[in-house]
């Protein structure tokens, strides 16, 4: 402790925002002494997690959550650069500049930013909770995707894996197991996977080929943030909503956050299948974004997102941080009070949807081609296994042929899922399996081929896979990811046709209800 103040060195002067408390702020300041509020406090902090370095505990309270981020490699820069686009990274931006929002092709536009503009209005003034802005957002802002049948958008969990943090240091504790998390974030804009009378669905994105891309061993290919589903494929665009009593700030951290699953879900699409990591079907095979947007109210946000490898100059290599970073820039933000703010907010969003079922569809169905082909010959590799270890016998009491269906192992990542989402990924690979039999030629006597398929879908029906009716153990060596543990269900006519009831009954059920 020095003895002089004069021996006391000031190193860094640092000034924490305050939080804005709209109520209170709201006909004492102008819109733009709000808006300026409300962004010095969406920021939070320029200053960086530095491993090593020893803060004091008072900024560990104010910026602890965004160095945890940081640590697991999320980044937020408050204005968007495209010298900060780094990697050989390409970004798609939209823009509306050069557009003259008084034309009269805006008129459309125009009238749903008046609508924007009387909503928020309302808001405001009775000072409504979160949903009521969530509400308005859907249908004001969000209407146009939400009615295009190439576009699912949904309130849709994501998972992520994530370890433990050290309290103060905000590193991540490298040799303490991974977490399976989830956030839910407001809104989620993917890929529409199921299928509408008045749109023709490209077979790439038919929700049970992409669950047999998941379930397959061989490939575990998620196309939905919610793992074991297939209701929404690949998603661009996440969307977070704070009503006045929330935290602009909190709102940023979840969508990034989201924004992390989603372009490691898409630099997993765009890998080789079946090749080793780093190989992609294509030579911008890492060049993937998506779209962070965020509100508070009336203030919004508009951020991009891409994926990269952690740099030297961002502690690449220091214990407790991530190997690669995900970068979020502002693109855009404003107090949506006025007509022309929300044009403009209403202009980016549908730009980003035009990019989002233009240029990222056809190059997701570009990537998943390949995929689809390297899931398709692993089943055929399963199938044709199956029918030979063991081979089928018949049963010398019933006198039924008895054939087998692997029991599969899922992948270790899978142990910390929902009973209900491993159940049916195992239904999901049991179910590919029977239709490949039937591919390749292949019935049991006593069983039409119709009835096999049937059987099939039975089973994706129940979502629970087959009941193990009397299974028997037998070591599987077919490159499956734990062949020592895998389990072998025997069959017969008798339990395919009880199958097949089980869903009928589950079936009339869901109509009664």
């Amino acid at each position: 402790m020095p003895e002089n103040i004069e021996d006391v060195q000031v190193l860094q002067v640092i000034f924490a925002p305050r939080a804005v408390d709209m109520s209170r702020l709201r006909g004492r300041l102008s819109d733009e002494e709000i808006e300026a509020a409300v962004e010095r406090f969406y920021i939070n902090t320029e200053l960086y997690l530095q491993p090593g370095m020893l803060q004091p505990l008072g900024m560990v309270r104010m910026y602890g959550e965004d160095w945890r981020l940081n640590a697991m490699g999320i980044y937020y820069r408050h204005y968007f650069s495209p010298h900060w686009v780094t990697d050989g990274r390409k970004l798609w931006i939209p823009s509306f500049e050069g557009i003259d929002w008084t034309v009269t092709a805006e008129k459309h536009r125009r009238e749903r930013a008046a609508t924007i503009v009387r909503h928020v209005l309302d808001n405001e003034k009775w000072e409504k909770s979160e949903y009521a802005w969530d509400a308005d957002a859907w249908a004001d802002v969000f209407g146009k995707m939400r009615d295009d049948p190439a576009v699912a958008v949904d309130k849709r969990r994501c998972y992520f894996w994530e370890g433990t943090y050290r309290e103060v240091s905000r590193l991540m504790v490298k040799e303490d197991d991974t977490k399976i998390r989830y956030r839910t974030p407001d809104a989620v804009f993917g890929l529409a996977t199921c299928k509408d009378q008045a749109y023709q669905l490209p077979p790439e994105l038919e929700p049970d080929r992409l669950r047999a891309l998941m379930a397959q061993p061989a490939c575990n290919l998620a196309s939905d943030p919610y793992l074991g589903g297939a209701a929404l494929g690949f998603p661009f665009a996440v969307y977070e909503a704070k009503g006045w009593a929330g935290d602009p700030r909190v709102a940023r951290w979840q969508a990034c956050t989201a924004g992390m699953v989603y372009l490691n879900m898409l630099e997993a699409l765009a890998l080789k299948p079946g090749c080793e990591e780093g190989s992609y079907q294509e030579v911008d095979g890492r060049n993937w974004q998506v779209f962070a947007l965020t509100s508070f109210g009336a203030h919004w946000h508009v951020l991009v997102g891409y994926k990269r490898p952690r740099r030297a100059d961002e502690y690449a290599g220091f214990e407790g941080m991530s190997d690669e970073v995900f970068i979020f820039q502002r693109l855009w933000s404003a107090r949506v009070v006025t007509e022309r703010k929300a044009w403009e907010l209403l202009s980016l969003v549908d730009q980003i949807h035009e990019w989002g079922v233009t240029h990222f569809r056809d190059r997701v169905i570009r990537h998943l081609r390949r995929w689809h082909d390297f899931s398709d010959a692993s089943y055929k590799k399963n199938a044709e296994a199956l029918l030979t270890v063991p081979e089928p016998y018949v049963d010398t009491e019933t006198g039924e042929l008895i054939w087998s269906l692997l029991d599969p192992e899922l992948p270790d990542w899978a142990d910390q899922l929902e009973a209900p989402t491993k159940a049916k990924l195992k239904a999901e690979f049991q179910a590919r399996s029977v239709e490949e039999f039937v591919a390749q030629g292949w019935t049991p006597p006593g069983l039409e081929a119709d009835k096999l398929l049937l059987f099939a879908q039975s089973i994706r029906d129940t979502r629970n896979g087959i009941r193990l009716l009397g299974t028997r153990a037998y070591p599987y060596d077919d490159d499956m990811n734990d062949p020592e543990s895998s389990t072998l269900v025997e069959l017969s006519p008798a339990v395919v046709s009880e199958i097949i009831e089980a869903s009928s009954r589950k079936r009339r059920r869901t109509r009664k209800d």
